[in-house]
């Protein structure tokens, strides 16, 4: 079955020469940056409201110091606990300066992945390739792609065949993020059962969203493979 239809593949073909280049500058295949924009906002090219931008670029939280820190050490004016704006404050400091120093390293003109799509790609692919377990050449090895898009995603503990955290267990096989076949198989958990997400709905709410509730979009690396197998229709 394929799951990109014409609009999507239209979407994707306006989209692939700027995977390319971003691909070919930092050493990713194109169809897997393709993956991470398809799961991440289904081919748009720009966010501007989004910080992280169209590839979902989330590199945590940076203190006032410029550390990359977890959200727990995250503070207000004075010491004072976070508030939900120092929070943002903090993620968009991360975005910020990590974007730039991705673009310094490249040798590019610094922007912003909200709204500058070949950016967007150059910190994804940057960041999906710096995610490969040390030592790795998936260039040679491309199914260690699946393992990097886990991590980029967060890895998540409860990535299980059953749903309950277990880092032994936990692999890229049950994110939906990644691996999520549902035409094929059963889908995977979006949200497990002792979790909750926020999401936006179409007229811009947002919502709470208690698990377990199962994915029924493709991962990114099953859209990287149907990439791969159409290359001929995004030419």
């Amino acid at each position: 079955m394929s799951y990109l239809g014409a609009d999507l593949m239209r979407l994707a073909r306006a989209a692939r020469p700027t995977w390319a280049k971003a691909g070919a500058l930092v050493g990713v295949p194109a169809e897997i940056v393709g993956g991470i924009h398809y799961r991440e906002n289904e081919f748009g090219q720009k966010l501007p409201g989004e910080a992280g931008g169209p590839l979902g670029f989330d590199p945590g939280y940076m203190n006032d110091r410029g550390e990359l820190v977890d959200a727990a050490q995250v503070t207000g004016p004075d010491g004072k606990p976070a508030t939900a704006e120092d929070l943002e404050a903090a993620a968009l400091r991360a975005i910020r300066t990590c974007t730039a120093e991705i673009c310094n390293d490249y040798g590019i003109d610094d922007g912003d992945v909200a709204d500058d799509f070949f950016v967007a790609c150059v910190v994804a692919a940057h960041e999906l390739k710096r995610k490969l377990p040390k030592g790795i050449d998936a260039i040679g090895a491309p199914g260690w792609w699946r393992e990097a898009l886990w991590r980029y995603n967060g890895a998540a503990a409860w990535h299980t065949p059953t749903g309950v955290s277990d880092r032994h267990l936990a692999s890229a096989e049950y994110s939906s993020y990644v691996s999520n076949d549902p035409a094929n198989r059963p889908a995977l958990l979006l949200v497990p059962a002792d979790h909750a997400i926020t999401q936006e709905t179409p007229a811009g709410d947002r919502v709470a969203l208690r698990g377990p509730v199962y994915d029924h979009r493709p991962g990114a690396w099953i859209i990287y493979h149907e990439l791969v197998t159409r290359a001929a229709e995004l030419a």
